[in-house]
Parts: structure tokens; C-alpha cells; sequence
């Protein structure tokens, strides 16, 4: 227990059952012996989180929070607790596969300040979770190294350069695009097939549609702050050209991991750039 962490890896949950299944996977990792575990949750999950957390790691940090409420500050507390070099940013719907973390940590020892995994679809039958991985991971499927774009969620960082004097952790943990270009101005950022992860995406047509309306307020919030009434008026009267103009920049990018490329899933992605352009 006393050995330095090569890595921290970060959980947040508002539940400790639902925290089972990626503390099983940490456990799983070959490196799992030079993980430090983090996890934020509400403070009545401890003692629960902790039976689960169990394994050869170097330690176990519980903190208490609400990630309900606000999930960057709950990354954050996360953050800032970790006493590693490495951050490894976990989602409980978001398994990886053994080598994941070794990999990780070994593309940092080659210098990149941030590394995304390989992303596959773990439940590709639906069209709408078809869509949702089309549109939030397929960039990211493919079984080439690439250096650039990062996936949202499940990526990793140096510590020193995520929780830098300058940086504002909290808003660019609420806001992953400021994340990514706050890490791509300070270094190298890769994503490397030897890291795999499976997420598992929406796949109710309502909750879909429910979450894109959602992300859709928060990113034209961020976006249009500043801007003048006129401007943002006419931005959301043109919500349907906006949709239009996203569809061809979407869809030749867009692989579709597990699920041909049908009539269905290509609908599903066109409502739900649309109802993301509306909100």
C-alpha cells in the first residue's frame, strides 16, 4: 500500500452499485498493483464503495460529493485529492479492457500530456446507440494511432498539466472542448489502439433525444456567452441550416462500430443533430 501510484484513476458516482462493474474492471488491469483509486460520491456510499474497491492497489482516496449536482466539481475534488502523475478519467458505463491502463501510462512515459483510448460500441443493436456512438465516439474506433482530437470522457492527462497554476480546473473539467485545448496547447496528445475501452451508449429513442437537447443548451450557453441578443436570436432561428450544415461534416467521419450503416441509424443521427442544433 505504501508504493507511489503510477497512475490515479478517477470514479465518480452517485451510487455505489453502479460503481461495481468499473471497479471490477480496475481490478482487472495489469497495472492494477500501481493504481491509485479516487472516487467521488456522496458520503453514504463509502462504506460500500470501499468493500468494492478492494484489490492490489497502491490506495483508496473517498471523497465526498454530489456528482448529480455538478460532476466537474466532483472531478475535480478527484483531481485534486490524486497524488499521481497520471490521471486516468473513468465513466461507470465505460469498461476497459486489461492493457488499458498499462497503455496509458506508457504513452505518457513517451511524452504526450494527454492520451485517448480506442472507443468500441458496447451495445450496438439499437440505431439510436448506434447514433449516439457515431456521433460522440467513431472518430475513435478505428485500430490506428492518432495524435490530435481527443474522445471525451475516458481520457488521460498529466497531472501537472490538468491541474496547472493557470488552469481553471473546474471549468475546463464542465466544458472537455476547453479541456482538450487547454492539454493540446501544452504537448503531445495521442489516442492509441492498445488502450480499449467499451462503452455502453443510450439507446432509448426519449433519452436520446432528452440528451441531446441537454448538450445542446449547455454547448450554445458556453458558446454565445457574450454575444449580443441579436446574435444569439438569429442563431437559434437558424437551428435548422445549422443541422443541415453539420449532417455532411458528421457522416463521413462517422463509423459505426458493430452496426451497418442503415436507413434507421442514419435517421436517428440526423434527429439527433437536429435536436441538439435546436437546443
Amino acid at each position: 500500500m505504501s508504493m507511489q501510484p503510477s497512475a490515479s484513476a478517477v470514479v465518480v458516482t452517485a451510487e455505489a452499485s453502479r460503481a461495481g462493474p468499473i471497479l471490477e474492471a480496475l481490478r482487472g488491469q495489469t497495472a492494477a498493483a500501481e493504481l491509485e483509486l479516487v472516487i467521488a460520491a456522496p458520503v453514504a456510499e463509502h462504506p460500500r464503495l470501499a468493500e468494492l474497491a478492494t484489490g492490489p492497489f497502491t490506495g483508496l482516496l473517498l471523497r465526498d460529493a454530489d456528482p448529480i449536482a455538478d460532476l466537474a466539481a466532483a472531478r475535480a475534488i478527484c483531481v485534486r485529492a490524486s497524488t499521481a502523475p497520471v490521471i486516468l478519467m473513468t465513466e461507470t458505463h465505460c469498461l476497459p479492457d486489461p492493457g488499458w491502463a498499462r497503455a496509458l501510462i506508457d504513452r505518457h512515459a513517451q511524452g504526450a500530456v494527454a492520451v485517448g483510448a480506442r472507443v468500441r460500441n458496447a451495445n450496438p443493436a439499437s440505431a439510436f446507440s448506434a447514433a449516439m456512438f457515431a456521433a460522440h465516439f467513431g472518430l475513435f474506433c478505428g485500430d490506428q494511432a492518432s495524435t490530435g482530437v481527443l474522445p471525451r470522457h475516458n481520457t488521460s492527462y498529466l497531472r501537472a498539466v490538468l491541474a496547472s497554476p493557470d488552469a481553471d480546473l473546474h471549468a475546463l473539467l464542465a466544458d472537455e472542448g476547453l479541456l482538450h485545448a487547454h492539454v493540446a496547447a501544452r504537448g503531445t496528445c495521442a489516442v492509441i489502439p492498445d488502450a480499449q475501452v467499451h462503452h455502453l451508449n443510450i439507446s432509448r429513442p426519449a433519452s436520446a433525444l432528452r440528451h441531446a437537447w441537454l448538450g445542446g443548451r449547455s454547448y450554445g450557453a458556453a458558446r454565445t456567452a457574450g454575444w449580443s441578443a441579436a446574435r444569439r436570436l438569429a442563431y437559434a432561428l437558424a437551428w435548422p441550416l445549422i443541422t443541415l450544415r453539420r449532417l455532411p461534416r458528421e457522416l463521413p467521419r462517422a463509423r459505426w462500430d458493430g452496426r451497418a450503416r442503415t436507413p434507421a441509424v442514419v435517421g436517428a443521427l440526423l434527429l439527433t443533430l437536429a435536436v441538439h442544433s435546436l437546443g
